[in-house]
């Protein structure tokens, strides 16, 4: 069988050259993902600047999401006090302490000390919003464990329909779900 060749394109955005070859793979393989996959792998070995720079872009986008899940778990601690109490404590680790408000980290990946009224208003926005999300879910939740048979997971129990069922008596949306 002859071997497909593809022409990458002349982006300079490396994931969307790769998006376009891979249409263009699934395109020549009548839509057989899996041999497109392969299509797209051997054509990226003979386009090593494009494997690079989607390996830089790749990694670019693993750090961010890895330093903004530090930052999420770290944000509890913004909460509880952790500013040293003894009066006996250094002046400056208080000051740490203190400052730490200034640097917790609100949904929209600002500083609690860079924030403007504007900015303030669009994270409470997004708490609100949250909070009433996070209630329809729990809500929702509720009314399945009430449903739930004893000993038994939801699947031995209800059927997907009487989920569904559920879901539209109680106003849950599936985005929210």
């Amino acid at each position: 069988m002859p071997q497909t060749k593809l022409k990458v394109t002349t982006s300079d955005k490396p994931e969307a050259r790769l998006a376009a070859l891979c249409t263009k793979a699934l395109d020549a393989k009548s839509g057989d993902w899996h041999a497109a996959t392969a299509l797209v792998h051997r054509e990226l070995a003979k386009a090593p600047e494009l494997l690079e720079r989607l390996a830089a872009s790749t990694v670019d986008a693993v750090v961010t999401d890895y330093c903004r899940a530090a930052a999420h778990r770290r944000r509890g601690s913004y909460f509880k006090g952790q500013a040293p109490k003894a009066p006996h404590r250094n002046a400056a680790l208080i000051a740490i302490g203190i400052q730490n408000w200034f640097d917790c980290p609100l949904p929209s990946s600002v500083r609690l000390g860079d924030c403007d009224k504007g900015e303030l208003a669009k994270n409470r926005a997004s708490y609100l919003e949250r909070v009433a999300s996070n209630q329809q879910r729990a809500d929702w939740l509720k009314r399945l464990m009430k449903e739930l048979k004893p000993g038994k997971t939801v699947e031995q129990s209800m059927s997907n329909e009487r989920i569904d069922e559920i879901s539209r008596q109680r106003g849950v949306k599936a985005e929210a779900v």
